[in-house]
């Protein structure tokens, strides 16, 4: 009788196919010894493959204390910062987050600091070029207003003399003082700083004196307001008769008076009144503003010299 053929089981395989390799059931101190090699962030994984092991092949049967680490997941453990144990290291310890707190308030409070100085250098230097500025410009328009104005009064005097029947010629349209081109100045960084709060840098009176300075531009566009108004009523009326000359003259233009009657030589006569008198009102607060720019530009700290000065100012004229 032949003896039946004699079969060893084959190896089991893994899923890739590769012959799975039986390895010895590990005891608890091989568990640990393992698992502290590959240190606490590759545990979790190596118990999970162990785990996954021990259920693929039940000849694997571990102990009782392997089978614990198995079924539970080691800890991710940080080493420790250092104990309280006494009111001395408490202290130290409250006094060195008090002592970080207040480095970093104070970095912070410094940059702070740095930053303010810069945006105040820089409103300073802003508002020193306006002033040059506006002192130039204020200077050039007092000087035409002061030169239209005396064409004005020549004018009306021409006028006048025709009511009285007289015949005194009037100026050229033509004349080179026949000019009102005289834009008002302006207070830009200062107004831009009010939007953006960087004016409150400043010092107090530093404030005080660019609030007047500014009250005073208010009065001043007001002044300007209604000598362009009459300017306005001057072309208005000239454009009503015909004209003496050439209408594409930059100046004003001016009717031919000895076209008007008697009442329209009057009515001309009060609006050339109107315009002197809005010229020199005009004219007299772009002074006004001129002292202010040059006492500021002095350096000028004290806003009641400021005000004195421009009362003496309007006493003298």
């Amino acid at each position: 009788m032949t003896d039946a053929p004699q079969f060893s089981p084959s190896p089991k395989r893994t899923a890739n196919g590769n012959p799975r390799t039986q390895s010895a059931p590990m005891s608890g101190e091989t568990a640990r010894s393992e698992a502290g090699q590959a240190g606490p962030d590759s545990s979790g994984l190596a118990m999970d493959l162990a785990k996954e092991e021990a259920r693929s092949d039940p000849s694997i049967v571990p102990d009782g204390e392997a089978k614990q680490m198995l079924d539970v997941r080691m800890p991710h453990v940080h080493a420790p910062h250092g104990e309280v144990q006494s009111w001395r290291s408490f202290f130290t310890h409250i006094a060195i987050v008090a002592i970080g707190l207040l480095l970093a308030l104070g970095l912070e409070q410094g940059v702070e600091y740095i930053h303010h100085e810069f945006q105040r250098a820089r409103l300073e230097e802003q508002m020193h070029q306006t002033f040059e500025s506006n002192l130039r410009r204020a200077d050039r328009s007092v000087k035409t207003l002061e030169n239209f104005r005396d064409y004005l009064i020549e004018l009306r005097a021409a006028v006048s003399s025709r009511i009285a029947g007289g015949s005194k010629v009037p100026p050229k349209v033509s004349d080179p003082r026949n000019f009102a081109y005289v834009p008002p100045p302006n207070l830009g960084p200062y107004e831009a700083s009010k939007l953006d709060g960087s004016v409150s840098l400043l010092s107090f009176n530093r404030i005080q004196i660019l609030n007047r300075i500014e009250f005073q531009h208010g009065l001043m566009q007001n002044n300007f307001q209604h000598f362009f108004e009459s300017l306005a009523d001057l072309r208005g009326f000239a454009d009503r008769f015909p004209s003496a000359s050439d209408m594409r003259t930059r100046g004003i233009p001016q009717p031919d008076i000895n076209s008007l009657s008697a009442a329209q030589l009057i009515e001309y006569q009060v609006v050339i009144g109107k315009a002197i008198q809005n010229s020199r009102a005009y004219a007299q607060q772009l002074e006004n503003l001129k002292l202010s720019y040059q006492l500021t530009l002095e350096g000028l700290d004290d806003p009641d010299v400021l005000t004195d000065s421009l009362i003496k100012v309007r006493r003298v004229n």
